[in-house]
């Protein structure tokens, strides 16, 4: 936690050891300890997988909120099926938002913020979708790429980590708004993960 932190709109550094709060922090952490014992996906995970991809309190950057556990818990339930790869299929496709240049420059927004507007951007996007999945009890990474091999650009999308540590990736796509869905296809350069790990 010491080093963790998230940025405002000022490009300002606001570390969580100094507004998170402990009864907050208790109830995020009660919730994926429920999802531990209660989860059929996570029967074959390790102690340590948990951590890495259940546990924490984030996905990476956002502004901090506590609440989206439950909340996406509670608003993708209904995806869920036997299979681990179909129910994060299912949530993924369930996920709508509107893509724009325009918000390319921004921070990550707030869970609230993203939820209310349904706008933002791609890791805007990746960021939802790493939250829904692991409410429910999927391990998810947020994966993103800094820089394409064939232009400046960057991209990012969310893996599944399966108990072997193999991962499965989960499309991103593009919604403009004329509702056509767009794929890429660029040369890829190398990608990195974000995670944050508990120590227990």
């Amino acid at each position: 936690m010491p080093n963790k932190y998230s940025i405002n709109g000022k490009e300002q550094k606001i570390y969580d050891i100094d507004i998170v709060k402990a009864d907050s922090l208790i109830k995020s952490l009660e919730h994926s300890f429920f999802l531990k014992e209660k989860s059929p996906y996570l029967k074959n995970y390790t102690f340590e997988q948990f951590c890495e991809y259940i546990l924490p309190y984030r996905v990476a950057d956002e502004s901090l909120q506590y609440y989206w556990k439950w909340d996406c818990s509670r608003k993708f339930e209904k995806q869920c099926t036997n299979d681990i790869i179909q129910t994060a299929q299912n949530i993924n496709a369930q996920i709508k938002i509107e893509l724009s240049p325009e918000f390319y420059k921004d921070t990550l927004k707030s869970y609230s913020s993203i939820i209310k507007t349904g706008y933002g951007k791609c890791d805007d996007r990746t960021a939802l979708v790493t939250m829904a999945l692991r409410s429910v009890g999927i391990p998810a990474a947020f994966e993103f790429v800094p820089y394409w091999g064939s232009n400046n650009n960057g991209y990012s999308f969310v893996s599944i980590i399966l108990p072997d540590n193999k991962i499965y990736p989960i499309t991103n796509t593009r919604q403009t708004s004329k509702r056509r869905i767009i794929t890429y296809h660029v040369k890829l350069l190398k990608y990195i993960v974000r995670c944050i790990q508990y120590k227990i």
